[in-house]
């Protein structure tokens, strides 16, 4: 297993996304799921993007990527889609200690994103590596009829009691049938 699948504490966390285009706005939409503070860098953004800094949902900094916009970063996306400048994001993140991802460059990443399955309290992550992500995505669609089962009627899911208030599965990591070495599936769960 290359990549160890975790799951990050992002509330109140700076995440910068490097690029303004729909890869970013990917990210972008994904982050907004956690109470993580987005910045994107780029001289120009969808229009998306731009409704969203409009919304104080995120900070835009309308500019291409220098180094110093790593300051008090967290986590760093770079979805530029120019090699050079996903490239020099990456150099510039690792020489810091700051974990990055950049958008399908698997070579230039510290991180990767897996597939996600999201049925509040349950989160399902499902990654191959980068191998095979057409099986991550049957996995995920797999993974998410299962949990959009009332879960008081199936089994699978039954994590804990009513009476009971604290999550009792914080963490598994599972292989998928199939999917051969490179497959892994981590589910969490928060307060149940």
């Amino acid at each position: 297993m290359r990549y160890f699948p975790l799951f990050a504490d992002l509330d109140a966390a700076g995440v910068l996304v490097a690029g303004g285009g729909e890869q970013a706005a990917q990210k972008v939409r994904l982050l907004r799921k956690t109470n993580a503070r987005i910045t994107v860098v780029a001289a120009a953004v969808t229009d998306e993007l731009q409704g969203l800094a409009q919304q104080d949902a995120i900070t835009i900094v309308p500019r291409a990527f220098v180094a110093g916009d790593l300051d008090g970063q967290r986590l760093v996306y770079a979805a530029t889609g120019d090699r050079v400048l996903d490239a020099a994001v990456s150099r510039a993140a690792q020489a810091r200690g700051i974990p990055v991802n950049v958008v399908d460059v698997p070579e230039l990443s510290t991180f990767i994103t897996p597939a996600i399955v999201d049925r509040a309290p349950v989160t399902v992550a499902i990654g191959t590596e980068g191998a095979a992500p057409v099986l991550a995505r049957l996995c995920s669609s797999a993974h998410s009829f299962i949990l959009s089962m009332r879960a008081e009627d199936t089994p699978i899911v039954r994590f804990s009691s009513p009476s009971r208030s604290s999550s009792h599965l914080s963490s598994h990591t599972s292989r998928c049938p199939g999917a051969g070495r490179n497959a892994s599936l981590a589910i969490t769960a928060s307060s149940i």
